[in-house]
C-alpha cells in the first residue's frame, strides 16, 4: 500500500533520478519516516531538488487513518 497518487521508489533509484525531478516538489515517504527519508531528501536538496519528508513516515499516515492505494505493479 502506498499514499495515494504517489509513486514508489527505492531509495538507490531515486538517487539516480534526481535530475528528471526537479521541476516538482516532491514529498519523501518511507516505513517510519526517518533516516532513510531523511536521508534521500537530504541528498535531494543537494542536487537543487526542493522536497519534504513526511514525518513517521508511512507508518503515521495509516495510523492518522488517511487514504492508501495498491502500488502499481506490486
Amino acid at each position: 500500500m502506498q499514499v495515494p497518487h504517489s509513486r514508489f521508489r527505492h531509495p538507490f533509484d531515486a538517487l539516480n533520478s534526481a535530475g528528471a525531478e526537479k521541476r516538482h516538489q516532491l514529498v519523501i515517504c518511507c516505513v517510519h519516516g526517518h533516516e532513510v527519508s531523511r536521508a534521500v531528501c537530504g541528498f535531494l536538496r543537494d542536487e537543487g531538488i526542493d522536497c519534504r519528508y513526511l514525518v513517521g513516515g508511512f507508518e503515521a499516515w495509516r495510523e492518522a487513518d488517511l487514504p492508501v492505494e495498491p502500488i502499481d505493479g506490486h
